[in-house]
C-alpha cells in the first residue's frame, strides 16, 4: 500500500518511538535508536558446534578428532551404514574410553577419549562402558547437526550389554539403575537424537 509520501529518511532508518494514548492524543514518551537484532552465531564447523554444547557435557568429548568435519560419515549415517565401536578400560577406581565411528570404511573415521567422572567403585565396568556411548551419541548428533542429518540410521556396538539397554525403546531410567546419571544421560541424548540407533552386543574384546 502507498501513502502517497516519500519518507525521509528512509523506513529502514527509522528510530524507535514509544507512545502512549492519552484521550485522544498521542504521547511521545521516549525516542531511541532501533535495536539491532544480531543473528544467532553460525556453528562453521564440527568443532564449534561440540564446544557450543553445554559445558557440564563437554568433559565426555573434548578429545575429538575427526578430518573431514563430519561429511563423510554424515553420509553413512544416511545411507544407514554407519557404526560406532565403544570400549573401555577401568583399573581400580580409574577408567576411561574409547569411541570410534565408522563408515563403511576407516576412511574419515572419527575418534573420541573421555575420562570417566565421578566415584568409580571397584570392579565397575559399566560406568567407564556409559561414557563412551555418552561420547559417541553427542558427536554423532553433532554430525546430524551440522551436516543437515533428519533421518538414518547408526549401529552402536559394545561388548557391555547393560550399558547397551538405554538404547532400547521400551527403556526408562529409574532410581534403581546403577549409575543413574551416566543411564539417564545416554537415554536422553538419544531421545532427541534425530536417528535411528541399533545396539549390537558383541563378546569381549572382539569389539
Amino acid at each position: 500500500m502507498h501513502l502517497g509520501l516519500d519518507l525521509d529518511p528512509s523506513l529502514l532508518a527509522l528510530q524507535r518511538v514509544l507512545v502512549t494514548v492519552s484521550r485522544v492524543w498521542l504521547v511521545i514518551t521516549s525516542v531511541g535508536e532501533a535495536p539491532v537484532t544480531v543473528p544467532p552465531k553460525a556453528h562453521l564447523t564440527l568443532y564449534s558446534r561440540l564446544e557450543s554444547l553445554p559445558q557440564l557435557a563437554h568433559w565426555a568429548m573434548q578429545h575429538t578428532s575427526v578430518d573431514d568435519d563430519g561429511l563423510h560419515l554424515s553420509h553413512a549415517i544416511r545411507s544407514g551404514h554407519a557404526v560406532v565401536v565403544s570400549d573401555a578400560s577401568l583399573h581400580g577406581t580409574s577408567g576411561t574410553s574409547s569411541t570410534v565411528v565408522e563408515g563403511s570404511d576407516p576412511e574419515h573415521r572419527l575418534l573420541c577419549h573421555a575420562q570417566v567422572p565421578g566415584t568409580i567403585k571397584d570392579g565397575d565396568s559399566l560406568r567407564c562402558e556409559l561414557v563412551g556411548n555418552y561420547s559417541a551419541i553427542l558427536c554423532v548428533n553433532a554430525i546430524c547437526l551440522q551436516h543437515n542429518v533428519s533421518q538414518g540410521s547408526i549401529t552402536m556396538a559394545c561388548d557391555n550389554i547393560n550399558s547397551l539397554r538405554p538404547f532400547k525403546p521400551e527403556y526408562l531410567p529409574g532410581p534403581r539403575d546403577k549409575n543413574l546419571d551416566l543411564m539417564q544421560a545416554v537415554w536422553a541424548s538419544v531421545e532427541q537424537s534425530p536417528i535411528d540407533w541399533n545396539p549390537v552386543h558383541v563378546h569381549v574384546h572382539q569389539d
